[in-house]
């Protein structure tokens, strides 16, 4: 056992499912959970231990903002199966968010530590009296402004943040804590997550100079071997990658430099 769980969250068919486990397996330093929230007759056919299925249709969305994705759902039940286990961090990512190399955990953590970060988010920013839709899509319903004022540790009560949701790193303490709690009304997930964080009083920091290799949208030349030669750890969204025969595992790159690449 390591001391950080990975946990891959995918709605894919057990045929890709097996190309990302596959490809995961050379990730070091971390073990890996799979959240599972495709078709329920394909849960059988995911050829992993341990795994979940996450059945909550606002895991489910198509258009996320306005269904107000969640992963409410998913955090609990990570934070009851690992109930017990000595992880320290909890590194939340999505099918189409990848590790670069394969000491990608070590670079992430390393970045953690220096930034003295409780979660680490990528593009985090705060969102209050901004003209964000993310933000915007919340201020009608009196719950949302309510529950930051009743559960905050804060002196400022009315601090809203937002992150992308695709990849986060959590100390394992801030992971259970945010999994007590149930959304007062619906909140899409990259504002719940990071806000109730932060008014729990942990630290939410940013990813810095990671950023660019994020993006909510696709761009054309992002590929593994373009973000290994910049220097990313991670890179999202390579949503094709898992279709057979797209995507080799992470291996070692003999050379000087000791480094990994994808290929």
């Amino acid at each position: 056992m390591t001391g950080t769980l990975a946990v891959l969250i995918t709605h894919q068919e057990p045929s890709a499912a097996a190309t990302m486990l596959r490809y995961w397996i050379g990730v070091e330093d971390c073990d890996l959970l799979v959240a599972y929230g495709g078709p329920q007759r394909y849960f059988p056919e995911i050829d992993h231990e341990p795994k979940l299925f996450i059945s909550g249709s606002r895991l489910r969305t198509r258009d996320h903002l306005r269904e107000h994705q969640s992963f409410t759902e998913l955090v609990r039940a990570v934070s009851a199966k690992i109930r017990g286990l000595p992880y320290s961090h909890i590194w939340l990512m999505e099918y189409d968010h990848l590790p670069v190399t394969r000491n990608t955990v070590r670079q992430i953590q390393s970045f953690a530590e220096a930034e003295g970060a409780d979660v680490l988010g990528f593009q985090v920013k705060r969102l209050d009296n901004t003209h964000s839709p993310h933000y915007l899509s919340h201020t009608f319903d009196p719950e949302f402004h309510a529950f930051w004022s009743e559960v905050s540790r804060r002196e400022d009560r009315a601090v809203v943040l937002s992150m992308i949701g695709t990849g986060s790193l959590w100390r394992r303490e801030v992971f259970d804590e945010v999994a007590q709690y149930e959304e007062p009304t619906p909140i899409y997930l990259e504002i719940y997550l990071p806000t109730l964080a932060h008014h729990l009083g942990y630290r939410v920091r940013d990813f810095g100079e990671q950023n660019r290799f994020v993006s909510s949208l696709p761009k054309p030349y992002f590929n593994l071997a373009w973000a290994q030669e910049q220097g990313a750890w991670t890179i999202h969204p390579l949503k094709t990658a898992w279709e057979v025969d797209r995507i080799s595992p992470l291996r070692h790159r003999v050379g000087r430099d000791q480094s990994f690449a994808p290929f």
